[in-house]
């Protein structure tokens, strides 16, 4: 969908946006973003914009049909190098941007005349020690939504950036054609919006969410999903939302607003633990006055729906093993579980596959207790390592 924007509506979209984020404060704070912008022959794209949009956890209510316009973040100027960097807003409105996980997730804009890329990142906001920080996602040790809102109402919302990089000759960036009446030089950010439509909705689609297999009858083993687990899953993207022509382009991390309870197992068992998350087919609009616009369209989760399913699956092998006594056991709390490559449920949806992965954490956790004397093994590491996938056996 190409189509020329006047500007005064685009400016009067961006300016509420602004607002809505940055509520009157101005001095920012540190980098929210930095990174590179190159042009088609991989040189420096001096005096290139670039804007960061946010995703406000109220277009994820969404219904099919409907329009939001995402709020500006920030913006910047590329310089001779071609290297920007956006800062955090000094006001920063977590009680509308952040999941229950503290997940705030974002769009990054380039334009540099006709050319125009999107991506998108996400950061996590860690309220474990002073001012509200946005770190890598899993990187934020504990997030209270309370501590949150202090911060941002004291403007002490810091960050560690993310590192996004533009390549406006690569083809995933788009052209855009200047209207005929327009002087626009497509490098002025005050006159770019970027909005979401929901397209398609696809409703729940179950994701795989945990593992656990064993050999020995004489264990027992308990999965927990709790409230603020986030989980990573897929996404397809497309340039002209066309069915066929969607393609599996990074992840996004959803989180849970509510605990499940996936139950006790015992004996001998290979299950993998399902859940449900929502998923819509959604088109990303950006528009710059005097231009027309560019469209990306994206199959993604928008939400957590809730629910339990446990399927019987073939055991995996697992050879990293070490040995337990009666009455004991492992809990485990941290690094990554295993990558589902076809992990959520995409039938009717798209022929690609899309991925899921929970990484152990305090939210989501295996124990294990031993009833008998055995051993635990771990697929790609020992068990109190990054063992992906956890198996008990037989002494």
């Amino acid at each position: 969908m190409k189509r020329v924007v006047p500007s005064t509506l685009l400016l009067s979209t961006l300016l509420i946006g602004a607002n809505t984020v940055a509520a009157g404060a101005a001095t920012p704070t540190e980098a929210l973003v930095s990174g590179t912008v190159v042009g088609a022959a991989g040189s420096p794209a001096a005096g290139a914009k670039v804007a960061v949009f946010a995703e406000a956890q109220a277009s994820n209510n969404l219904k099919q049909g409907a329009t939001a316009t995402m709020p500006l973040v920030g913006s910047a100027t590329a310089d001779n190098n071609g290297r920007y960097t956006i800062a955090v807003p000094a006001s920063f409105d977590t009680a509308t941007l952040a999941d229950p996980a503290g997940i705030v997730t974002f769009t990054a804009v380039a334009q540099d005349g006709s050319r125009v890329q999107t991506t998108d990142f996400q950061r996590q906001l860690d309220t474990s020690a002073g001012p509200a920080r946005l770190v890598a996602v899993d990187a934020a040790k504990s997030y209270s939504a309370d501590a949150a809102r202090a911060a941002a109402a004291d403007g002490a919302v810091t960050g560690s950036p993310a590192t996004v990089s533009f390549n406006l000759g690569s083809s995933s960036a788009q052209t855009v054609q200047k209207s005929a009446s327009s002087n626009a030089d497509g490098r002025d950010v005050t006159q770019m919006s970027t909005s979401i439509s929901v397209v398609k909705d696809y409703g729940s689609r179950w994701a795989y969410v945990g593992q656990w297999a064993s050999t020995t009858a004489y264990v027992k083993a308990k999965f927990s999903y709790t409230k603020s687990a986030s989980s990573s899953l897929g996404v397809a993207v497309s340039s002209t939302g066309k069915k066929g022509t969607f393609k599996a382009s990074g992840t996004r991390s959803r989180s849970s607003s509510s605990t499940i309870n996936f139950g006790t197992r015992t004996g001998k068992k290979s299950v993998k633990y399902r859940t449900l998350f929502h998923y819509q087919k959604r088109q990303y609009v950006t528009c710059t006055a005097g231009w027309t616009c560019s469209d990306v369209f994206k199959i993604e989760p928008v939400g957590w729906r809730g629910g339990t399913s446990t399927l019987n699956r073939t055991l995996p092998s697992a050879k990293k093993c070490t040995p337990y006594e009666k009455g004991s056991g492992l809990s485990k709390t941290s690094s990554k579980a295993y990558k589902f490559s076809g992990g959520v449920s995409n039938s009717g949806m798209t022929v690609v596959e899309l991925s899921a992965q929970s990484g152990y954490s305090s939210k989501v956790s295996q124990s294990v207790t031993f009833t008998k004397d055995g051993k635990l093994c771990g697929r790609s590491a020992y068990p109190t390592g990054s063992p992906q996938v956890l198996i008990a056996k037989p002494k």
